[in-house]
Parts: C-alpha cells; sequence; structure tokens
C-alpha cells in the first residue's frame, strides 16, 4: 500500500507540472544555442558590419506554446535578416540617390546553417529541462 501512495503522490505532482512558465523556460533554453550559433555565422559569413543584425537575433514567445528564435520585430536591422540570408536579385531603388538600380546581393545563409548545427542540442536542451521541472520537488 505504501508504494502505491508514493507512486500517486509521484503521478499527481507530474500532472501540474511542467507549468506554463517552466515550458517557456524550456523553450528558451533549447533556443539559446541556436542564436548564439546564427550570431556566429554572420560573424563568419562577413554579413556582422554594424553587428546590428546580430543584435536584432534573439527568442521570442508567440503565444502559450510557440516561441521562436531569429531576428525579433520591432529590433532595428531585423527587417534585412531575409535578404541576408536569401540575397537578392538587382533592383530599382528610386529613393536612393534620385534613383539608383542596386546590383543584387549573393545569399549570406545563416540561420539555416545554424539550425543544422544545433537542431540536436535544441531538442536536448529542451528536453533536460522540461525532465527538471517535471521531477522538481
Amino acid at each position: 500500500m505504501g508504494d502505491f501512495d508514493t507512486v500517486a503522490a509521484m503521478l499527481r505532482r507530474m500532472a501540474s507540472r511542467p507549468t506554463a512558465a517552466q515550458q517557456r523556460q524550456a523553450r528558451r533554453d533549447g533556443l539559446q544555442p541556436l542564436v548564439v550559433a546564427a550570431r556566429a555565422q554572420l560573424a563568419s559569413n562577413g554579413s556582422n558590419k554594424t553587428y546590428k543584425l546580430s543584435q536584432s537575433l534573439g527568442i521570442a514567445s508567440k503565444d502559450a506554446v510557440t516561441s521562436s528564435a531569429g531576428p525579433i520585430r520591432g529590433k532595428k536591422h531585423a527587417s534585412v535578416a531575409v535578404l541576408v540570408e536569401f540575397g537578392t536579385a538587382p533592383h530599382w531603388q528610386p529613393n536612393r540617390f534620385g534613383g539608383t538600380m542596386h546590383p543584387g546581393a549573393r545569399a549570406k545563409p545563416f540561420m539555416r546553417p545554424a539550425y543544422d548545427m544545433t537542431k540536436a542540442q535544441i531538442v536536448m536542451r529542451a528536453g533536460q529541462s522540461l525532465v527538471q521541472a517535471i521531477f522538481r520537488g
């Protein structure tokens, strides 16, 4: 009877965990290596001249169950990340120097290579954080 009570108590504690805050923290813990790797990729491919794009990278909670890593909306230079990642075709810029033709820019991927390098680490770190939350006191 004592073993059953112990297991039942443990299952009751597990049922109330992880809380929404603990889940959010686990997502942040997991995604942190991705942000670090993306910043390193920017530096290695020469896209870190002003550091503004690098500084715009972070982790944001989109809703109660979703977080994302990458350029954070509202931070300076966040909108140019897609242009760096995928490059641009030659295009007309009417408001620059009275109108000029931009030659385009080659793609310098940084988010996808960072993800490819860290995807196993993301899962492992998020999982460890969730296990700690579930079994903690």
